[in-house]
């Protein structure tokens, strides 16, 4: 029973939801094969949105869905993924160490970012969704211009995605005795 539970269907009206509340395009990512999966996508309510389609595959190191899952791995795990950076821009983090604290981060304050590591003009943020046993076996997040998700804004789409990356985690069975309130559905953000 445990492995029918699928991640997609549990994200799905969030992804919606997360996508109005933010202004931004949501996603829903899973690694595979060394990648970051894109299984999941609402467009943003915006006129300029970011559209990967379902299907489409990225470097797990230099988007912020992909690093929020990189996050939860360590040793010999993360290895083969330190061992493989290359830029995608002149923002791309290509040094192991760096990339190791950036990491560090992302699992400190619960969402990893991607400033325009991937796309020249394009930030992200997301977090990881957790399983019953705790594993990040999903992440979501959000993506748009630079320009409309600047740097000041992302400490409050982080509380956004955060919410619902919860909430969603509650759905998988995953239970955080450090969270408070209800996580069964997503509060609104005001951002």
């Amino acid at each position: 029973l445990l492995a029918r539970f699928d991640v997609r269907n549990h994200a799905n009206p969030y992804l919606r939801e997360l996508a109005q509340a933010t202004g931004f395009a949501s996603h829903l990512v899973v690694l595979a094969q060394g990648r970051a999966l894109y299984v999941g996508q609402e467009r943003s309510p915006s006129t300029i949105t970011v559209d990967i389609p379902i299907g489409g595959v990225a470097p797990p190191t230099c988007t912020a869905v992909g690093k929020a899952l990189l996050a939860d791995l360590e040793g010999d795990e993360l290895r083969p993924y330190l061992e493989s950076l290359a830029p995608h821009t002149v923002k791309t983090i290509v040094e192991p160490e760096l990339l190791q604290a950036d990491l560090a981060l992302t699992r400190e304050r619960g969402f990893a970012v991607d400033d325009e590591e991937f796309h020249i003009g394009v930030r992200c943020v997301a977090s990881p969704i957790r399983d019953y046993a705790g594993r990040a076996n999903a992440a979501i997040g959000v993506s748009g211009p630079a320009a409309d998700l600047h740097a000041e804004l992302v400490p409050r789409v982080a509380v956004a995605v955060r919410q619902v990356a919860e909430a969603i985690s509650a759905r998988m069975g995953h239970y955080d005795s450090a969270s408070v309130g209800d996580r069964s559905r997503p509060q609104s953000a005001i951002v």
